[in-house]
């Protein structure tokens, strides 16, 4: 790369076409070396992806700049770039919902207003409600960027990658899968493979011979969002950022399937340069359901992270639409709880319980810690900090259930307009219009919010240019 750049000239020749295709690389390549070398850390770049040059996805984040990404983002995916991102569509519900659903989420506000918080209350509930996910998306997210990492399949898939011979989605860029067994739509119509899906808003199971489906959602989901049946999601809790709180307790969500499922969880500092020379964690889960029951199995395959002295520990939860009549960890019998805060909120706890809005059963197997609330205090709507108070037990082992008759509920789905509007507000956006140096005015529209309230919330929105 070097020699062909410092060989070109300004003559136009075919070397200096050779330099233009290698000159972001080796920009990219020295700023994150740099920033490695001066602190230690990580470094990241944030590119133009109209800019890309050969080689260019090892180093940066590949953003779609001013332009619609049309198929841009599973194209780049397709092309080694796995870090993809976009200026999110920020006061449109299906633009938020591809935009926090992508490899790398970005608002675009230098000088468009479109910061969450400058928009009605329920547009700026949804980025509130998707930041929560997406933060919860985690260790799902870092795991897929360590598989993008060592086998170049990458976090954001085109359905074509994974279903090469289903030819109705060979040219197909509407939805795709967020890493490993989660699918995203961008609109209404979504098509499932052939197979058993989750609906992970409302938790309804389908089973789909492989054929389009119209989807539903209830506001604050934005759009379609399905899981594959014997998937494993690690989640985590709610933190303002991955490095705000502990985070040794995650979280893995069971979506049973039938037969035998595995996923894998990497963890490392997150941070520093160590992961290259194996300072990692990898964490094995299973799932095998059988007609009665179901058992899950935890084994960590390799613990070199800060010399395998950290506190970690799980909380299952399954995605059930049964109710099971017995459960027991590592042979020993755990009983019912009456809700999650008498499960997860009281010390010392063990056990499992129903969940108060959905087809949920919360398993809690460690009685060494418990969640409480951050530095809010009452303010915190999670409580999910945790607290140790004792030494964890060993998180290998394995978890039967056995399922009995009763059923679980999906989550209904629920409409605004039962309620009767009692008063309608107006917001402008942007808020105010700042003349620029020149004594010009920045060409935007200023778009009128109107939305009928019923008790401070909202029933019927409208946002209309002017």
């Amino acid at each position: 790369f070097r020699r062909v750049l410092f060989r070109s000239t300004s003559t136009g020749t075919d070397q200096d076409a050779e330099a233009a295709l290698i000159a972001n690389s080796l920009y990219s390549e020295t700023v994150v070396r740099q920033i490695e070398k001066r602190t230690g850390r990580r470094g990241l770049v944030l590119f133009n992806s109209y800019f890309a040059s050969v080689g260019a996805q090892r180093w940066p984040t590949a953003w779609a700049a001013d332009f619609k990404t049309g198929t841009s983002l599973v194209n780049g995916s397709l092309s080694a770039h796995t870090m993809v991102s976009s200026d999110m569509d920020a006061d449109a519900p299906e633009g938020i919902h591809l935009g926090y659903l992508t490899p790398f989420t970005l608002i675009d506000s230098w000088a468009f207003y479109q910061e969450p918080w400058l928009y009605p209350p329920h547009i700026e509930g949804f980025h509130r409600f998707y930041a929560k996910l997406r933060v919860r998306l985690g260790p799902h997210l870092y795991t897929a960027a360590w598989e993008s990492h060592t086998s170049g399949m990458p976090i954001m898939r085109p359905m074509v990658l994974e279903h090469p011979d289903v030819r109705e989605l060979r040219m197909d860029s509407s939805q795709h899968y967020l890493g490993e067994g989660l699918l995203v739509g961008q609109n209404s119509r979504v098509y499932l493979p052939a197979g058993r899906w989750v609906d992970y808003w409302t938790g309804q199971s389908v089973t789909s011979i492989g054929a389009w489906r119209e989807c539903n959602w209830s506001e604050p989901a934005c759009g379609p969002l399905w899981v594959r049946a014997g998937s494993i999601l690690m989640t985590r809790p709610v933190t303002s950022n991955a490095f705000a709180e502990d985070n040794s307790v995650l979280v893995a969500e069971i979506f049973p399937g039938s037969g035998n499922s595995t996923t894998r969880l990497y963890e490392d500092d997150g941070i520093g340069l160590a992961y290259r020379t194996g300072s990692h964690r990898i964490t094995e889960f299973s799932c095998r359901e059988n007609q009665g029951g179901l058992e899950v199995a935890v084994h960590q395959v390799s613990d070199t992270l800060n010399q395998g002295k950290d506190r970690i520990a799980y909380l299952f939860k399954l995605h059930a639409h049964r109710v099971p009549t017995d459960m027991a960890w590592q042979g020993h019998r755990i009983s019912e709880k009456d809700s999650l805060p008498g499960l997860v909120n009281v010390p010392r706890q063990t056990g499992w319980c129903r969940d108060a809005h959905g087809p949920y059963v919360w398993i809690k197997v460690d009685p060494q810690w418990h969640f409480t609330s951050d530095g809010r205090g009452a303010g915190d709507p999670e409580c999910d900090t945790p607290v140790w108070t004792g030494q964890p037990l060993d998180v290998n082992g394995q978890l039967k259930l056995i399922f009995g008759s009763e059923t679980i509920s999906p989550v209904p789905e629920s409409s605004k307009m039962d309620r009767e509007a009692d008063s309608i507000r107006l917001m402008l956006n942007p808020p105010e219009r700042i003349p620029l140096d020149d004594g010009s005015w920045l060409s935007q529209e200023t778009t009128v919010y109107a939305w009928l309230e019923a008790a401070g919330q909202p029933v019927l929105t409208e946002g209309v240019g002017i």
